[in-house]
């Protein structure tokens, strides 16, 4: 790797506010080991313990999402099975937290992740109310290993949502969404 590279990366989280990024195979024994450093983190920037347990929140769906349902897998260390890889970043700037995440998908889950999140954008905290004791009672939708509530939460405890779809090979996109707290 060469230093320059480091040198541009520090200088672009510089700018764009970031406190923590980790990028690569996530896992709940990753979450449960960075909750202290990230509540920490984001309690530094002034942050009210509401504001602070939101995005904690945001940032665990984030990162139960790449390990679900990441098109790119590697070993678990011990052999048991396989762990998402992706990336998850936590940001400060202009008095809002922003918690983004990506992830390989498979292209073909496309259409049906990019109209949830498109439905999951036009309504309102009442609707999402609704539509996550809705979602909460009807169980897994078809091809997801879970009703689809991680999605439905991250809006809920957010002021604001984008997500974007990039090409990646033949067989994957690169997922990314930026939730704002």
């Amino acid at each position: 790797m060469k230093p320059i590279l480091i040198q541009r990366y520090f200088q672009q989280a510089e700018e764009d506010g970031v406190l923590f990024c980790l990028r690569g195979p996530m896992s709940q024994e990753v979450i449960e080991m960075l909750e202290d450093v990230l509540i920490n983190r984001v309690e530094q920037e002034r942050s009210d313990h509401s504001k602070t347990l939101r995005v904690f929140t945001i940032f665990v769906e984030q990162v139960q999402n790449i390990i679900r349902y990441s098109g790119k897998k590697v070993p678990i260390p011990t052999g048991e099975g396989e762990q998402g890889v992706g990336m998850v970043l936590v940001g400060y700037k202009d008095d809002h937290f922003v918690v983004s995440c990506g992830n390989l998908i498979k292209t073909v889950d496309r259409p049906q992740l990019e109209q949830q999140l498109q439905r999951i954008q036009g309504m309102d905290k009442t609707a999402l109310r609704a539509y996550f004791k809705e979602r909460g009672r009807s169980g897994p939708m078809p091809g997801s290993r879970g009703a689809g509530l991680g999605l439905i939460e991250m809006a809920r405890h957010s002021s604001d949502f984008s997500f974007s779809f990039s090409p990646w090979d033949d067989i994957l996109t690169l997922f990314s969404i930026q939730v704002i707290v």
